[in-house]
């Protein structure tokens, strides 16, 4: 008798702690939107803490103002947002000009972060002097030639990144790994483009 009560503890606590699960994987996502240095920051409690990501993202924006601000001078004259969310990337389809930042890349160190800001806008700022997005990649018919258009200008974009890191405080071990990319991380499928496949495949 004690077992079959115990049995039927353990499956009612079961229930109740799917219930609560249920519960709260049904809470909403939370957007918040607040102004910092000219930038709008958009935190979204379904990819990244509100506070948390406010708060580093500050960080980030001053310590480029501090220690690069050349490089937050180009990143003031064309972003105006910049957005937690799934994927990490320039997003030049918005009617704002937007740096998306996903788990992956948030997680790093602030210097990281740091020198991501100032790798995205050059992306951006390079759309807003050529009115071409990677260069017109997409509207080459050579695919090779298009891929290496995309790897030369985020080499291009690396080269940005690597001089912010050096003057934030990177880490030898970030340092070395961003001097040995290829350019071509993009293409996550190596299937020679960058396509959607490519882009939902992205871990940061």
């Amino acid at each position: 008798m004690k077992r079959f009560f115990l049995v039927i503890f353990i499956i009612f606590t079961a229930s109740l702690s799917g219930a609560f699960a249920q519960t709260a994987s049904d809470i909403p996502e939370k957007v918040s939107l607040l102004t910092f240095e000219n930038f709008t920051i958009e935190s979204n409690s379904k990819f990244i803490n509100e506070e948390i990501f406010v708060k580093k993202i500050k960080q980030a924006v001053l310590l480029l103002k501090k220690n690069c601000p050349d490089d937050f001078k180009n990143m003031q004259s064309v972003i105006g947002k910049i957005r937690a969310t799934q994927v990490s990337g320039a997003n030049y389809n918005e009617e704002i000009m937007t740096i998306d930042i996903a788990r992956g890349t948030f997680d790093s160190t602030l210097a990281w972060v740091t020198s991501v800001l100032a790798h995205e806008t050059h992306h951006i700022k390079k759309y807003k002097d050529s009115g071409k997005k990677y260069g017109g990649a997409a509207q080459m018919t050579d695919k090779k030639a298009a891929l290496q258009v995309m790897i030369d200008e985020e080499l291009e974009c690396n080269r940005v990144q690597l001089e912010v890191l050096k003057k934030v405080g990177g880490t030898k071990f970030e340092i070395d790994y961003l001097e040995a990319q290829k350019g071509d991380h993009f293409d996550i499928d190596k299937d020679g483009d960058y396509d959607w496949d490519d882009y939902y495949q992205r871990t940061w």
